[in-house]
């Protein structure tokens, strides 16, 4: 079993900076993650007969995070809701969403804002968007079963990984190719039936 605690400095990241320098922005040293975790290993012999032998061992993690310091300002709500971002205060990776609202008569996303009025994403404020979890597994568990007969060895491992969230992309009115394109809208009265829009 082993236990640890990490505080990892200086962490680089793309940082907004006067245009007049020249550039819009500047990879900079701009923060700190503080990690703990927990590791624990089971290993042993199943069946050892003769020649064959069984052997099984089982492993178990769990991490935590929190970005401590993270000098990036974002600066507006869909540079929290691209990709995952780091955050002060929050944990590494982390996916923030618009509240969906469903589509308007012309086909056109509506999201809530902190007033749970139905707005387009230009008028949804840094502070409205939300908190959805990480991308980062806590928990991740393996088991490794290895047979072996005299000189000959065989091995398969079980993996999981759990406690994290992926974001599944679907239709957003840009790619033409994705198989959701025909679920989206076409005509007024769609915004009914469906959440893809045109």
């Amino acid at each position: 079993m082993d236990y640890y605690l990490r505080k990892s400095k200086d962490l680089l990241a793309s940082n907004p900076v006067d245009p007049t320098f020249g550039y819009t922005s500047l990879v900079k040293n701009v923060g700190q993650i503080d990690n703990t975790g927990l590791e624990l290993a089971i290993d042993g012999d199943v069946i050892k007969v003769g020649d064959f032998r069984w052997n099984v061992l089982g492993t178990m993690s769990y991490n935590k995070n929190k970005v401590v310091e993270y000098n990036v300002n974002y600066q507006f709500s869909t540079s929290l809701t691209a990709t995952s971002v780091n955050k002060a205060g929050m944990p590494a990776n982390a996916l923030w969403a618009f509240r969906f609202a469903g589509l308007d008569e012309n086909g056109s996303a509506l999201f809530y804002n902190n007033k749970n009025e139905k707005v387009n994403p230009g008028a949804i404020a840094v502070d409205e968007v939300v908190y959805m979890g990480t991308l980062r597994p806590k928990m991740a568990y393996s088991l490794t079963n290895t047979f072996r007969y005299k000189n000959v060895e065989m091995a398969f491992m079980l993996l999981a990984k759990t406690g994290h969230i992926i974001r599944r992309y679907s239709y957003d009115g840009a790619l033409i190719q994705h198989k959701d394109v025909a679920k989206r809208w076409r005509k007024p009265g769609d915004e009914q039936r469906t959440n893809f829009p045109r």
